[in-house]
């Protein structure tokens, strides 16, 4: 997997990794993968013929930011919109890193796929809006009209009287998102099982929420 320094201009993403497809064919889609502490399917989506970009993004628990003194920390929630979207701006110096995807990536095709809190990212960028602690409470929009689908696995659900107060606390960036402004096709993907107890009381459905 090609791993490449990160862009001119970049606001936070620390690294990005390009997985390509098994056959390189004619013009291909690619997702904006962004994750949390889990596996990632990189292989699988790049084997049915993606480029999948991943992006390392300051919440990493290797940079040891997380306890940083910026609005934005500890979950960089704001940042990690941007620098998806700073991905795509850049698209041009990534294909230049990578020859063999110059003149080939469909622009038109771009998903952001996402787990647990990469699942927040994703929906960030299909059009949830959330009251930004960075920005002193106000309700903002990230959103990326170039990414034209999503999918959402095990992201965080409602806010509010849904949280523990603990929770509420220390990550004020999930209190409350609107999720009746996402209006980009998304596929929501969450386990009858996840009962996320860390977050709330609600058990599997919070996940579903989106």
């Amino acid at each position: 997997m090609p791993t490449l320094g990160p862009a001119k201009g970049t606001i936070g993403v620390v690294g990005l990794g390009a997985r390509l497809p098994w056959r390189l064919e004619g013009i291909l889609p690619f997702p904006l993968w962004n994750r949390i502490l889990t596996r990632l399917p990189d292989a699988e989506l790049s084997s049915h013929g993606f480029v999948v970009i991943q992006p390392t993004f300051l919440d990493a628990t290797a940079l040891g930011l997380r306890e940083a003194d910026d609005p934005d920390a500890p979950l960089y929630t704001r940042t990690r919109a941007e620098d998806m979207s700073l991905i795509l701006d850049q698209l041009d110096l990534i294909e230049k890193a990578v020859p063999q995807l110059v003149g080939r990536l469909d622009r038109d095709k771009v998903a952001a796929v996402g787990h647990s809190l990469g699942g927040h990212t994703a929906a960030l960028l299909l059009g949830m809006q959330f009251e930004d602690p960075s920005q002193g409470g106000r309700k903002v929009s990230l959103v990326d009209r170039r990414i034209r689908a999503g999918v959402l696995m095990a992201g965080p659900g409602r806010g509010g009287d849904a949280l523990h107060d603990r929770v509420v606390r220390l990550y004020p960036a999930l209190n409350a998102p609107d999720f009746s402004t996402m209006r980009t096709p998304a596929l929501v993907v969450a386990g009858d099982k996840d009962l996320s107890t860390t977050f709330t009381d609600l058990g599997a459905s919070w996940r579903m929420d989106p």
